[in-house]
């Protein structure tokens, strides 16, 4: 299934797809499965990771390397309905670290 989002400019030609936030690399897989192979995935997510590391090192803080580590996410929304769809997302193959996810304190 693909939206016509999606791939109707796929169909008119398009031969890329860049993800437009860091935050939907985790839709990689999943799009990778529905779109045709001669289109490639453009995703900004790596370099902005690295720049991320390389800000943190500059602030003297240390980011441990190895294990993942669990993610920490307020909904402001409908928690429920956002565990939902993370538990979808993951179920379409998308690779989502450990959350947990919380209210923001008012």
């Amino acid at each position: 299934m693909c939206s016509s989002d999606l791939c109707g400019p796929v169909a008119e030609g398009a031969d890329q797809v860049a993800l437009g936030c860091t935050h939907y690399a985790f839709l990689r897989p999943v799009l990778r499965r529905i779109l045709p192979e001669h289109v490639d995935l453009v995703d900004a997510g790596d370099p902005v990771a690295r720049h991320t590391l390389r800000v943190i090192a500059e602030a003297g803080l240390d980011v441990p390397d190895g294990a993942e580590v669990e993610a920490l996410c307020y909904a402001t929304g409908d928690v429920t309905a956002f565990e939902r769809t993370v538990e979808r997302l993951r179920a379409a193959g998308a690779a989502l670290p450990p959350l947990r996810i919380s209210r923001p304190v008012a």
